[in-house]
Parts: C-alpha cells; structure tokens; sequence
C-alpha cells in the first residue's frame, strides 16, 4: 500500500486526534500526536503498530502488512527515528508522541 494512500485512510483518526504533519523523512509521512488521551486512543488502535524500541520500529518499517506506526513519547530521540527512516526503503505513515 502506498504511503499517500495509508496515510488517506487513516485520515478520520489524524483529524479527530488533532494530529498534525511535522515531517516527510524518505517517503514516510510523520505526524505529531498530542499528549494524553490522543496518545492512548493510538496505542489502542487495531490498524496501528506500536513500536516502544528502535528494534520495534525498524521491525515494523520493514513489515509488509504494516502500514501504520505509533511512537510513544521518550521512548527513543527524534534522531535516532529519522537515522533508522533514512536506511529503510518502506515507506509508512509514522505517529510520533508530543
């Protein structure tokens, strides 16, 4: 699945969780998720995977059936998220805790 398709899908979810563009990193769109109950509604979430590590992360960016990924806040540095997009041809649609 396209990213630009992914990311037209889970439209309803960004626009109700307040979500906004912060990024486009090698293809992957990167939203910013608000703190708190937005947060919590991603997590839960079927069609989304949570990635709590870099092991995770760079798992799920590589899995074929994945298309969406969330990152919790503190989990691991906004450098270290774009390092692992840039070495990844996969795009996908990222949520990145606030």
């Amino acid at each position: 699945m396209q990213t630009q398709q992914a990311a037209n899908e889970l439209l309803p979810i960004v626009t109700r969780l307040k979500c906004r563009k912060i990024a486009n990193v090698e293809g992957s769109i990167v939203f910013a998720v608000p703190r708190g109950w937005p947060a919590e509604r991603m997590r839960n979430e079927a069609d989304i995977v949570t990635a709590e590590t870099p092991t995770a992360f760079d798992a799920a960016l590589q899995a074929a059936n994945c298309h969406a990924i969330f990152i919790p806040r503190d989990t691991f540095g906004w450098n270290l998220m774009e390092r692992i997009l840039r070495r990844n041809s996969l795009t996908k649609t990222i949520f990145w805790e606030e």
